[in-house]
């Protein structure tokens, strides 16, 4: 729970900053959201739900729609294999960078391969 945890609270940072939110890096992924807004709302559900220690089974169902369809077609619209398979921390996704076209590659990929661990943990609690 505090790998989770601790990756909800980096997004909520860099979606407070000026030059490192999510839209930024990946506008796609809060277009399926709505808003970036909408985006930090649903994490901080998911948070939420973590402390509680029940997640709700319509998280659960959003979380597996979103690893099992969207990010995967995010992922492969910009050219990143198995997102899920690479682990990031939360010092990894404060530190993103768009400063060169590298840098935001790598970017949607943290961003990806973070928000597939928060929803990976959120769907294994009970």
């Amino acid at each position: 729970m505090n790998g989770a945890h601790s990756l909800i609270s980096a997004f909520q940072e860099i979606n407070r900053s000026e030059n490192k939110a999510v839209a930024y890096f990946t506008p796609s992924l809060i277009g399926m959201f709505g808003s970036s807004s909408i985006f930090d709302s649903f994490l901080a559900e998911i948070d939420k739900a973590m402390a509680s220690g029940t997640m709700p089974a319509s998280i659960k169902k959003r979380a597996a729609n979103l690893t099992g369809t969207f990010i995967p077609q995010v992922a492969e619209y910009n050219g990143i294999k198995n997102p899920a398979e690479r682990i990031v921390t939360a010092d990894e996704l404060r530190n993103i960078s768009k400063e060169s076209l590298k840098n935001r590659r790598n970017g949607v990929e943290v961003i990806l391969s973070a928000l597939i661990a928060i929803l990976k943990e959120a769907s294994e609690m009970v």
